[in-house]
């Protein structure tokens, strides 16, 4: 168990930079793909289709980058506060937060590609 602790301490050391960097791209490109796509036509133009499904996308992303940054800077530092205590069911139920945002993000990119390729087909 203090093994799987230290292991996943490590990949988020050296994941997190990667995972800051790629949401600054998707905010990037978002903004170029507004400023040239075609489609769009106003932010709140919810009668266009494509900005409905853009609309989802960016609130998609949106939720994925507020759970990157509060497991980052909220959750996992409780984790590691509750770690050094002898306080076990704390850190167990933290961790186990944890992992499910985990889940919910890897969904949400998910449903993030289904849109852009829905986008893309319109």
């Amino acid at each position: 168990q203090p093994m799987v602790g230290k292991l996943m301490k490590e990949v988020a050391k050296r994941f997190t930079p990667l995972a800051n960097i790629s949401i600054l791209l998707l905010i990037a490109t978002g903004i170029i793909i507004f400023y040239y796509d075609k489609n769009y036509t106003s932010l709140l133009d919810l009668e266009n289709r494509w900005n409905i499904v853009i609309a989802l996308k960016h609130f998609f992303v949106a939720i994925m980058i507020i759970i990157h940054f509060y497991r980052g800077l909220v959750l996992n530092p409780k984790i590691e506060r509750f770690s050094s205590q002898p306080n076990e069911k704390q850190t167990a139920r933290l961790k186990k937060i944890s992992l499910d945002l985990v889940k919910i993000n890897f969904a949400l990119g998910i449903m993030v590609l289904l849109l852009t390729a829905v986008s893309i087909s319109i």
